[in-house]
């Protein structure tokens, strides 16, 4: 059926240039996707381009929508083992396809995306919502930590307040280590705060716990609420050198700061720096690698010269958080984003531990959960982990 309606979808399309004729050839199509395989006859003219024909097939072979969730690689290889680049521009009958000759697609698994989730919290009286930017693999227990840190920083409760957690209907457990993509691709999750005339589950209580006594690594960074997005795009950097206010971006990492940087230095005639001629440093702490480094309040600059160096020193002073790429291996994967603290990177093994119990919680951390390794690699965090009773 997929072929059938893909054919006449192609022969519809006149740069591809579909032909019945003596000039055309059939080519077989085997695609190899994430959750099925897709195979394909096409009666095709070999004088056109290879990149023109892979760019006209590639929206009608692409069926699985799992696929639209990571950073797309496909690799093309001939019958005859030959490798073919996606932007090769030779005709097909030059790269050798012939009369019944055989295509093979593959998709590569890339890094997965982060994806939007829609957060509704049914608070009894008061109804709020936003939207949650994270992997689609990310653990559900981590999920549902940074949604309380964000009802927690948006309201102001007398009391300590519980929730349950929803997914497609199904209540789920505070701390459900599967991941998002195990329950629903829907992006959406629902909280229920537990009247104050019930009980809440020891789980429950633990997660509220959890959240009060790790508020140092806070996560709310990663929040972006689309409803107010109109009020809240930018905040102010204070430039003391020439008390002069500039605007930035909020969920922009430092970097981007570089481009209204260098308008200014061309403004105070500094001439024109190249970006190793810039020298960071954040609350008076050298910093070699700003990509990964974010702010969403108000902060202040000071920038100064080095005519012997010709080097601009750039200090910032506010609160910071990098963007920190957590792995988790064995048995299960996990792949996530955290915004942390400056300060709190510096002890990685505290910082892993703090993980673990996010993920887990506590009673698993204490009888099930071993960690086998931790490494580190520029904002990556690698953690391997098992079962005790597996070991």
């Amino acid at each position: 059926m997929h072929t059938n309606k893909m054919n006449q979808l192609l022969e519809e399309k006149q740069d591809i240039q579909i032909s019945n004729t003596f000039h055309s050839i059939i080519v077989n199509i085997i695609v190899d996707m994430i959750t099925n395989k897709l195979k394909m006859q096409l009666r095709i003219d070999p004088k056109i381009p290879f990149n023109a024909f892979i760019q006209n097939i590639m929206g009608y072979i692409i069926q699985d929508r799992l696929i639209y969730l990571y950073e797309q690689k496909f690799q093309y290889v001939l019958e005859n083992s030959v490798n073919i680049s996606q932007n090769e521009s030779s005709s097909l009958i030059k790269l050798g396809f012939t009369n019944n000759c055989e295509l093979y697609i593959s998709f590569l698994i890339g890094t997965p995306f982060n994806i939007p989730i829609l957060v509704n919290v049914d608070l009894q009286f008061e109804k709020i919502q936003f939207y949650l930017i994270q992997s689609f693999i990310a653990p559900i227990s981590c999920i549902f930590h940074d949604i309380l840190n964000e009802i927690y920083n948006r309201k102001k409760f007398q009391t300590i307040a519980y929730f349950k957690f929803f997914i497609g209907g199904r209540e789920i457990d505070p701390f459900n280590p599967q991941r998002l993509d195990n329950y629903s691709l829907e992006q959406e999750i629902n909280l229920k705060i537990i009247p104050r005339n019930k009980k809440p589950t020891q789980q429950e209580i633990d997660k509220i716990n959890c959240l009060f006594t790790n508020k140092r690594y806070e996560n709310s960074q990663i929040i972006i609420n689309q409803l107010e997005r109109d009020t809240q795009e930018y905040f102010k950097v204070y430039l003391t050198n020439t008390q002069q206010l500039i605007q930035f971006y909020k969920f922009k990492p430092i970097s981007h700061l570089q481009n209204m940087l260098h308008e200014i230095v061309l403004e105070k005639d500094y001439g024109i720096l190249r970006e190793n001629n810039l020298k960071w440093y954040i609350n008076g702490e050298q910093i070699y690698n700003i990509d990964n480094i974010y702010s969403n309040t108000n902060l202040q600059m000071d920038v100064k010269q080095s005519q012997q160096f010709q080097s601009l020193f750039i200090y910032l002073t506010g609160n910071f958080k990098e963007k920190i790429r957590i792995n988790l291996y064995s048995p299960n994967l996990y792949y996530y984003d955290e915004y942390l603290p400056l300060d709190t990177l510096k002890d990685k093994d505290a910082l892993a531990n703090y993980l673990i119990l996010k993920i887990f919680g506590p009673n698993l951390v204490e009888k099930d959960i071993s960690v086998l390794d931790i490494s580190y690699g520029g904002s990556e965090i690698y953690i391997e982990y098992n079962f005790k009773c597996n070991n």
